[in-house]
């Protein structure tokens, strides 16, 4: 009698709790329908489904708790996997990856399922569909991929190093990509950025992401605060950052004012406050940022000579192909006059001419060729 009403006892739980659909599509990766506890071959089959741009997707999820769980916890598992599915950790091509984490605008998921009590566990049955809109369409991403890739080929050196890799790519995306914000939420993607040379923050980042990794640069990642979003990227044994998007907008465009800056000069520049997910310990440790710009030099010693002449001494930077120097009598720079030194050997500088008891604003700055 006893083992009767345990087993009809068990059998309600099923039933009551038995909700998952017979008409979920199998998954590619099986010749038929299996849950899956591994959270890896989750995120894969994710990563899968949105690189190829499928709107709408289901996966099988068996997950095992000590207690019943409510849908909160259940949501929260299932935006996990979407989480590692877009990580860098998960990244194996210019497509996936943060590339990958902001190719789309939003995305909604239902989840269905029961839970056995087995072996003293909770073992949860899940069938979690997905619904994402995206920037882009599967064919315009293929567009893209074959333009990059063209283009590397065409204009990067396998043989040249990091620095010029880059240099080179950022140079291409800051003179050729306009900010425009009025053309749709496809200005968000790399796409519009190189094919309609059009975009905003967003999709100058993701760009320069892609434009990277097809050049064999992978210690890239985009970063952002709370309205801008740009890229660091590793030389040496450092992160520097990169914005390619306040570089098109400046003045003078491809003028490396925005390349391989520093965490204590970028933290200077409006929008650029860095967001709390990338201030955390752990990211720190693993992507650790420079302090100071990639090509910083330091004024060492400023000296009047007779017959109005200024001597300046700085320091070098092994790094960059020469220095430029530029002063004034004004503090902000106008109408300032520069010197080129093309060799970044060279330290030191006499400038001729100047006016006896005035008051002069020095600046030096290196810079790549």
């Amino acid at each position: 009698m006893n083992k009767k009403k345990n087993f009809i006892v068990c059998l309600t739980i099923i039933l009551c709790t038995l909700t998952i659909s017979t008409k979920v599509k199998a998954s590619q990766y099986t010749d038929e329908m299996q849950y899956i506890e591994n959270t890896n071959i989750l995120a894969e089959q994710i990563k899968y489904h949105t690189e190829n741009r499928n709107k709408k997707f289901s996966i099988l999820a068996k997950i095992t708790f000590d207690k019943p769980v409510n849908i909160d916890k259940l949501n929260k598992y299932a935006d996990g996997l979407v989480n590692r599915a877009m990580s860098e950790e998960m990244a194996d091509s210019s497509s996936s990856g943060d590339y990958l984490k902001y190719s789309w605008d939003e995305y909604k998921k239902s989840i269905k399922g029961y839970y056995n009590y087995e072996y003293s566990k909770y073992r949860y049955y899940l069938t979690i569909t997905y619904n994402f809109k995206y920037y882009t369409t599967y064919s315009q991403e293929q567009k893209l991929n074959r333009d990059v890739e063209l283009f590397i080929q065409n204009n990067i050196d396998k043989n040249a190093s990091d620095l010029q890799k880059i240099s080179t790519i950022y140079r291409f995306i800051a003179k050729n990509v306009k900010y425009n914000k009025t053309i749709g939420n496809i200005k968000y993607s790399a796409y519009s950025a190189y094919e309609n040379k059009i975009a905003i923050c967003q999709g100058y980042s993701a760009l320069f992401y892609k434009m990277l990794k097809e050049a064999d640069i992978n210690e890239v990642r985009i970063i952002r605060s709370s309205s801008h979003s740009w890229n660091i990227v590793k030389i040496g044994s450092k992160y520097y950052h990169v914005d390619t998007t306040w570089e098109a907008t400046s003045n003078k465009k491809g003028d490396y004012n925005y390349f391989l800056k520093g965490a204590n000069e970028i933290s200077k520049i409006n929008k650029h406050k860095i967001a709390s997910e990338f201030k955390t310990n752990n990211f720190k440790k693993e992507y650790p940022i420079s302090k100071y710009d990639y090509m910083k030099t330091e004024i060492t010693n400023l000296k009047y000579l007779k017959n109005n002449k200024i001597k300046i001494n700085w320091k070098k930077n092994k790094y960059c192909d020469g220095y430029i120097i530029e002063y004034s009598t004004n503090k902000s720079f106008k109408n300032s006059k520069k010197y080129t030194v093309s060799n970044n050997n060279t330290t030191n500088k006499t400038i001729k001419g100047v006016k006896k008891n005035a008051r002069y604003y020095i600046r030096v700055k290196a810079y790549i060729t």
